[in-house]
């Protein structure tokens, strides 16, 4: 007499011999965007001497609505949303700028870096023989704002922990050529970088960060978007 096995069983064999596979948690996504305002700021015999400053880490404001005046310029928080001289984009006419950076979407422990810089600097040297080359600065010195971002999930349901560096450059002089009367001689760069610092921030609201720069200041806001 034979007997057959079921269907079923062999189901189970299979299964019990099969590895089991773990599912990875879905990680949240989040979306960051900024916005900074640079003054211009006359360039002092000071700032000629002292090329490379270390910074503190940044004031961070933050918390209900709040108001910063800035020279000309009236900048407004009110949780989502932020205001310039009461109109929700920048004036044109200001004595600074004012960047907009495309929002940069971010995972938790992931580094991202922010960026508002300008091209390359290009500048020229004279060689033994009189001929002039045209070089351009490395990366590291093109003129602009970084931001060094990474954030990391907070015990509050609403709020986030972002770990943030600002790294700031600016030209602020170039070395006469002989029988050029143009300013185009090798530059000279003034580097400001601030202290590596965490900050809890609430999700879906406007913080406001003030470097110990005069004349720079940022705003940005962290959403999630999965």
């Amino acid at each position: 007499m034979k007997r057959t096995i079921r269907p079923f069983l062999i189901m189970v064999v299979i299964l019990l011999a099969s590895p089991i596979l773990a599912v990875e948690p879905i990680k949240p996504k989040y979306q960051i965007e900024v916005k900074i305002y640079k003054a211009h700021i006359p360039i002092s015999q000071s700032d000629l001497k002292n090329t490379a400053t270390k910074i503190p880490q940044m004031d961070y404001l933050a918390g209900g609505d709040w108001v910063l005046n800035f020279d000309n310029l009236r900048v407004e928080i009110k949780g989502d949303k932020i205001l310039w001289n009461g109109k929700p984009n920048p004036p044109e006419a200001l004595s600074g700028s004012v960047f907009s950076i495309p929002p940069v979407i971010a995972l938790p422990a992931q580094d991202i870096t922010i960026e508002a810089i300008s091209s390359p600097v290009q500048y020229f040297i004279k060689r033994a023989d009189g001929v002039y080359l045209l070089q351009e600065a490395p990366q590291e010195k093109r003129p602009g704002v970084k931001l060094f971002v990474k954030l990391e999930l907070s015990d509050e349901l609403k709020k986030i922990r972002l770990h943030l560096k600002l790294r700031y450059c600016r030209l602020i002089a170039r070395t006469p050529l002989e029988g050029v009367s143009l300013d185009v001689g090798l530059p000279k760069f003034q580097m400001y970088e601030s202290e590596d610092a965490a900050y809890k921030v609430p999700i879906g609201q406007w913080v406001v960060f003030q470097p110990a720069i005069h004349g720079l200041v940022f705003a940005l806001m962290v959403k999630r978007t999965g």
